[in-house]
């Protein structure tokens, strides 16, 4: 089989088909969607209670900083301003949920890359577990910070739409990272590696960022993703030889 173009809108369509490729063979294959299973149990438990949490805070933080005006135009403005912070709330707990996500289900996605790596012929020289799971952490302390950052600052009048825009770039970074890191770890590549694809195949990794990202607003497809775009990802990157050490 050729390897997948990486440059490129062609690399921009490899990512895409990628991703719903991955997404195929988990709702097809057992061995897979077994792998699967167990942490997107784990991830609807968290996803509740994010959920839970936004709606039970968001509200009284909007109600703090701008006060409920008594009737009028104002009073239907502050009502938009409301639906519009739980959009941003979203979007910055959403970072912060994948973060948490892939810290519990790392060994779980790390068994799937291994899998792909093997039908590919990939040589595999994984991460001793401890350094894994501090490359896992130093990842998620990294974005998850500025993922609420951002939502804070999305608050402000008028520049904050800008800032909530930043945030969803910053989630499309953090799910394409999150599908190629299992595939990384596996082959014995740390932290900065996971930035260092963003540079070598920008297009691919775009491309497997907008359908994850777009699906993660949608609940159950949201759960299914992660797991697809690990196949996808992985199995891209092997092809492209992009998982070879230098």
């Amino acid at each position: 089989m050729d390897a997948p173009s990486t440059r490129g809108l062609k690399g921009v369509f490899t990512g895409v088909q990628a991703v719903l490729r991955g997404l195929g063979r988990i709702t097809a294959e057992r061995r897979l969607r077994r792998l699967a299973l167990l942490p997107i149990l784990l991830t609807l438990l968290l996803y509740g209670a994010v959920i839970a949490g936004a709606v039970v805070w968001v509200d009284d933080l909007v109600r703090y900083v701008v006060p409920q005006p008594a009737s009028g135009e104002l009073r239907l403005g502050w009502y938009v301003l409301l639906a519009l912070a739980y959009v941003v709330t979203g979007f910055g707990l959403l970072v912060v949920f994948i973060s948490a996500v892939n810290v519990i289900a790392g060994p779980f996605y790390d068994s799937i890359a291994e899998s792909i790596l093997d039908e590919q012929g990939a040589a595999k020289d994984p991460l001793p577990l401890a350094r894994a799971v501090l490359v896992e952490l130093g990842w998620s302390l990294t974005i998850a910070p500025v993922a609420l950052f951002l939502s804070v600052l999305a608050f402000l009048p008028v520049v904050g739409i800008g800032f909530a825009i930043l945030n969803a770039l910053l989630i499309g970074l953090a799910l394409a990272t999150s599908a190629i890191a299992p595939a990384l770890s596996a082959t014995g590549h740390a932290y900065r590696q996971r930035w260092r694809m963003w540079r070598a195949a920008p297009a691919l990794m775009i491309g497997i960022a907008l359908p994850m990202s777009l699906s993660a607003l949608v609940p159950v497809l949201g759960l299914i993703i992660l797991p697809a775009g690990v196949v996808g990802a992985t199995e891209a990157l092997a092809r492209a030889g992009l998982l070879v050490k230098r």
